[in-house]
């Protein structure tokens, strides 16, 4: 969670309500003994996000929650997802399984180092319903850090590229 303060700052900046999840026992969150299903978390907050107001929902998630963001499409009936270096087989997150099921539009970013999985990524695009699939690739950088350089502190274009995504989509 807290690598994304930066670029959730950006977003709210630009209009876009920016809820970050602390997913159980990862991060700083503690869930005592509770066994909660990872797609069942962030479908609790988006559920909330409707709730209170929120008209559109889009996940986007770096690394683990690349691949969050795919397997949760479904069951919260995401507007929209956004996939940052999500690895391609992450137990029940795998992409292989879920493809199917991305009917929404869905923007995927993915960085040379991030090989082997951006293969896996790039078969399984074929297999998604959606009208608007996008894929990015590019040379260096991993999940969040492809929205920002690392060595300047200065957000990449693929930060902006990700912003209109999000405020552009329905």
């Amino acid at each position: 969670m807290c690598g994304f303060l930066f670029y959730a700052d950006y977003l709210a900046r630009h209009g876009v309500r920016v809820v970050l999840v602390d997913l159980c026992e990862y991060g700083q969150s503690d869930c005592g003994d509770a066994q909660i299903n990872l797609q069942t978390q962030v479908k609790a907050v988006t559920d909330a996000v409707r709730d209170a107001g929120g008209k559109r929902v889009v996940l986007v998630g770096a690394s683990l929650g690349g691949s969050l963001a795919v397997a949760a499409a479904k069951v919260t009936k995401a507007d929209a997802i956004v996939d940052l270096s999500g690895p391609a087989d992450y137990g029940q997150l795998s992409i292989a399984d879920n493809a199917p099921s991305i009917t929404m539009p869905a923007l995927f970013a993915f960085s040379d180092t991030d090989h082997s999985d951006l293969e896996q990524v790039l078969r399984n695009l074929k297999r998604m319903p959606t009208k608007t699939k996008i894929f990015l690739s590019y040379p260096t950088g991993h999940g969040y850090e492809l929205l920002q350089d690392q060595n300047s502190g200065e957000l990449s274009p693929l930060a902006d590229r990700v912003q209109r995504f999000i405020t552009q989509q329905g």
